[in-house]
């Protein structure tokens, strides 16, 4: 089947349909939002302008506020955000974060909302361009503007500027992260895989290579720097550890489907135990899947030697990373967003055939499935499912298929490396 699917979307086909997919996405979800009418900060759909942003604002104004110990209090979090936007009527934005986030979220705080959010959009857009960038010219395969204004219309990407996410932070540490073990400064590394203390879920891959590997300098390096800012989080607001912790239950309940979506959407949920918990899963097993995949990571880097900076190093590690990401607890549809790294080094290690890129094979076929799948699956199935069981006032049952394909994707990217 792939191989056919792959004859079928050729050189020219491969780009007319991943540009067409990307204009419906464009005009019929980021451009209605973001023209309005809004009532205002209130969008058309209900949504404080900037959606998730709000949240974040929120965390950094209660630690300008010095009140750690009402940093995960859901009830203290409602009235700044009716203080902030007395129009929105739509459910509630959650800060979940641990502590470190809400330091990093202070500055932005400080400035009226709309300013701050300004400000938010262009560190995101400077970190995606930046990303981009750097990574096609450490691959020696420099591209253009253009291709970086096409990776934008991958739907999570999108997702990422129209909900105010953090998804690109993330990109530009994690790029970082390879590109510092890819030059071999390990404790330049360590540094920046330790600000991902902020969304620490996303460094797993990581983490499992660099200590079967047994890089030390760069597994010191990120426990330094995080413990430093997790330090400075409770300096600034004390109690917002105890906060946080006390608010784990509640919050793994939550993202895990367990309060039936009053609070939380979890059908954007893409990780293995993220997608195991809509299909109602007893969370052990579901952590399990989860811990299993990190052990495939482990067993493919137990014996390869440790040559930075070569293709098959490239994808292996573009797999592990991926492979992280999908073994993670809480990683959602905006989060795919990081995609775009392993995507940008697959296609830059694996090629072109016949003019399509990818290999032209059937991992190019399989890539095209991942794009389709992670563009669609959610908006045109898992939301349809999630609204229709909540109205039939049935258990809210989602199978997302889109994490099959994700993983089958990450798999296949090792698999194709061969560094054994």
């Amino acid at each position: 089947m792939l191989e056919r699917l792959a004859r079928f979307v050729n050189g020219r086909r491969w780009r007319v349909y991943y540009l067409a997919l990307g204009a419906v996405l464009l005009f019929g979800v980021a451009l209605p939002k973001a023209l309005g009418p809004y009532d205002g900060l209130v969008d058309p759909f209900g949504t404080t302008l900037g959606a998730d942003f709000v949240a974040f604002y929120i965390g950094g104004q209660l630690m300008l506020e010095r009140r750690g110990s009402e940093l995960y209090d859901f009830d203290a979090q409602l009235e700044v955000e009716r203080a902030l936007s007395p129009q929105q009527t739509k459910g509630q934005s959650l800060f979940i974060n641990p502590p470190p986030y809400a330091v990093f979220m202070a500055p932005f705080a400080a400035l009226p909302y709309p300013w701050a959010l300004a400000a938010w959009w262009a560190l995101a857009l400077l970190l995606f361009f930046g990303s981009h960038r750097a990574v096609h010219r450490a691959l020696g395969t420099p591209r253009g503007t253009r291709d970086a204004l096409a990776s934008l219309l991958f739907l999570p990407a999108l997702l990422v500027l129209v909900m105010g996410q953090n998804t690109f932070l993330s990109l530009a540490l994690t790029t970082s992260a390879f590109l510092a073990l890819r030059a071999r400064r390990e404790g330049l590394a360590g540094v920046v895989l330790g600000l991902m203390i902020m969304k620490p879920q996303l460094a797993l891959g990581f983490a499992v290579v660099l200590l079967v590997q047994r890089r030390w300098r760069a597994v010191v390096g990120a426990i330094a720097v995080a413990s430093a800012f997790c330090g400075l989080a409770e300096v600034l607001a004390p109690g917002a550890w105890a906060s946080y912790l006390g608010s784990l239950a509640e919050t793994s309940e939550m993202v895990r489907n367990a309060h039936g979506g009053v609070l939380f959407p979890a059908f954007l949920q893409v990780s293995v135990p993220g997608a195991l918990a809509l299909l109602f899963v007893p969370q052990p097993l579901a952590l399990a899947a989860g811990l299993g995949l990190l052990g495939v990571v482990a067993w493919r880097w137990r014996k390869p030697a440790w040559e930075p900076g070569t293709a098959p190093w490239d994808r292996e590690l573009a797999s592990a990373m991926t492979l992280g990401w999908l073994a993670s607890p809480h990683l959602l549809l905006y989060d795919l967003g990081l995609l775009l790294l392993p995507g940008w080094i697959a296609r830059a290690r694996l090629g072109e055939h016949e003019g399509r890129p990818f290999g032209g094979r059937r991992f190019y076929a399989l890539t095209l499935l991942a794009l389709v799948a992670a563009a669609l699956w959610i908006p045109l199935f898992s939301v349809w499912l999630w609204d229709t069981l909540g109205e039939l006032d049935r258990p809210r049952v989602i199978p997302q298929l889109v994490t099959v394909v994700l993983v089958a994707w990450a798999l296949a990217l090792g698999r194709r490396a061969a560094i054994h």
